[in-house]
């Protein structure tokens, strides 16, 4: 199974975190820095997961998260919604079965990876050698 992975998030530094776990693991990550491009690539490019960081410019995440929910073409994609509090999105009256939140720490990535295994995005198992494998270090690495 190849997995498709739209991430939207304004963060660089954690969406290429992210990214680089993902990618280990053979799953395909599209970054979006805003809330209107979010909205056009999972419309037009209909991901199998939607990460959506809350902090979005130009398109408020409680309006895009309804307007992912409420259009034929997005509303069956699952979202997984990241927070800088712990339960943040879990009060949410609009948050959908199917959809899941996450805090946002140094273990996104890492939780990312086990949330995806448990809704069947992720093949591999927890305890292979590739999914776990350090990436290989460059010798002018600071």
């Amino acid at each position: 199974m190849s997995t498709y992975a739209l991430l939207m998030g304004p963060d660089t530094r954690l969406g290429a975190r992210i990214r680089q776990v993902l990618s280990r693991l053979k799953v395909r990550v599209e970054v979006v820095r805003d809330g209107l491009s979010g909205l056009a690539a999972a419309t037009s490019n209909q991901p199998n997961v939607i990460i959506l960081d809350p902090d979005l410019p130009n398109l408020d995440s409680e309006k895009l998260y309804w307007q992912l929910k409420h259009k034929p073409q997005t509303r069956h994609i699952p979202l997984i919604v990241l927070s800088d509090e712990a339960d943040g999105y879990l009060h949410q009256p609009d948050l959908t079965f199917g959809d899941f939140h996450l805090a946002k720490n140094v273990f996104t990535p890492f939780a990312l990876v086990e949330l995806l295994r448990f809704m069947d995005f992720i093949d591999e198992e927890p305890g292979s050698a590739e999914a776990h494998r350090a990436p290989a270090r460059r010798e002018n690495a600071i």
